[in-house]
């Protein structure tokens, strides 16, 4: 499994995050929280360093470093950059007033996860601030291969936290802040038969950037399927949104919580 989860963020990171609302207002609150007396900044699964470079961009610290496993998303950091993993992060004890690790646990397999725990804290002098998303339904992304019919989460979450996980994730250390951040979405109740009829469709219809983690299937067809429905006139589609996003009952909610620990 992990080579091909190597193989789907190797992947070129083509998306814009500065073009999403969601991800801006994402940034911004995080920003928002962070200590006044924290002045060397790491964050652990950087990415394309989306986050890193807009506290380059705004603030003013002596140090901030990304780091991700992926070269290909490296290629994007303007700050400080090194290769490497959450589980064995390449730095010494208390290296940083602040650690960051944002969108990245939900990621990690159980052991990975406690190992990735207790990196944060290794290097970590005085804070570190974790995000996730807010109590996601996992089996809302579930797809199912064509090719070996295993039915995997198309981001590779493998892990959901709420705010009662996140008050223990960090046991020996005090949270200082715990809030549910970004846009509200409607979450859909999965035994909902409409729904439920909608992500069994959805099963079969892979993602471009969607990599089975079984065989290493990748559907190059998706992008030509994506050209044909830009044919399709917006009257055509709408309904069916109106339907999903109106009619099947559902609950609002933030997309993310984020928390902020002292050590």
């Amino acid at each position: 499994m992990a080579d091909f989860k190597r193989k789907y963020d190797a992947q070129p990171w083509t998306k814009d995050f500065a073009q999403d609302f969601a991800e801006v207002e994402r940034v911004q609150s995080i920003n928002s929280i962070i200590p006044k007396d924290a002045h060397t900044i790491l964050d652990a699964g950087c990415g394309n360093g989306f986050f890193i470079n807009f506290l380059k961009q705004k603030g003013s610290y002596t140090k901030l470093t990304g780091l991700d496993y992926s070269e290909e998303a490296l290629k994007h950091v303007q700050t400080d950059k090194i290769q490497g993993d959450v589980t064995a992060l390449p730095f010494a004890d208390n290296s940083f007033d602040l650690v960051t690790c944002l969108e990245v646990l939900e990621h990690l397999p159980q052991e990975d996860l406690e190992k990735g725990i207790s990196e944060l804290q290794r290097v970590s002098k005085k804070y570190i601030l974790i995000t996730v998303p807010n109590n996601e339904n996992l089996q809302h992304n579930l797809r199912m291969c064509p090719n070996c019919y295993c039915c995997f989460n198309t981001n590779f979450h493998v892990n959901s936290f709420d705010e009662t996980k996140l008050k223990n994730l960090f046991p020996q250390l005090q949270l200082i802040k715990l809030e549910k951040i970004g846009s509200y979405y409607k979450k859909y109740h999965l035994f909902w038969p409409f729904y439920a009829i909608y992500i069994n469709w959805q099963k079969a219809n892979l993602p471009k950037i969607a990599i089975c983690p079984q065989c290493g299937y990748q559907n190059k067809k998706v992008i030509k399927n994506s050209q044909r429905l830009e044919k399709f006139s917006t009257k055509k589609i709408s309904p069916i949104k109106f339907l999903i996003k109106f009619i099947i009952p559902g609950s609002r909610q933030r997309r993310w919580i984020m928390a902020l620990y002292k050590k």
